[in-house]
């Protein structure tokens, strides 16, 4: 109950769907999901990568991912209980060096050190998934300054006649596919 979860199943299911879609996962990429929560995009994309880290600050939220990960028999995905602004730039610091990088932050977006760890850990891709654009095109402007490209977004409607929308964006690293 404590953990942070979508409440629109059909809609949940097309947004982490078109997540995963724009990360373009190769069966040997590293990947980083940063504010996992409960690990529902993690675990999803662990289908396809060889190794998913999973980082979240409820801790809760945390043993629920290690349990869903365990009851879905994916042993290819660990799950971290820190501040992504913590715990990421010491993993790119001890060389960890994702293929993709999965950012889901709250609405107040990404702090300057996730952006900073972003910029030295070099994915090919990130995927920034957001319910408030004006703090994602904020991250993304800072992340397009370090060297990456804004290739792509998709709104996905979760409260129909409601004002907001997750928005999924994908930037490239310039030089990668």
């Amino acid at each position: 109950p404590l953990s942070f979860f979508q409440v629109n199943p059909p809609q949940t299911e097309r947004l982490y769907q078109c997540a995963i879609d724009l990360a373009r996962l190769k069966p040997d990429d590293i990947v980083v999901d940063a504010y996992a929560g409960a690990g529902t995009i993690a675990l999803c994309m662990a289908r396809t990568a060889k190794k998913v880290v999973g980082i979240e600050i409820v801790p809760q939220a945390v043993e629920a991912a290690k349990r869903n990960a365990e009851a879905g028999g994916i042993t290819n995905a660990e799950f971290h209980t820190a501040a992504v602004e913590d715990l990421l730039p010491v993993l790119v610091k001890d060389g960890l060096r994702p293929d993709v990088i999965m950012l889901d932050p709250p609405r107040k977006g990404v702090e300057i050190q996730v952006v900073e760890a972003v910029l030295k850990a070099r994915p090919r891709r990130v995927v920034y998934v957001s319910c408030h654009v004006p703090t994602q095109a904020r991250d993304i402007k800072l992340l397009c300054e370090g060297g990456y490209r804004f290739e792509a977004c998709q709104p996905v409607d979760m409260f129909c006649w409601a004002g907001g929308v997750e928005n999924v964006a994908v930037l490239t690293r310039n030089g990668c596919d």
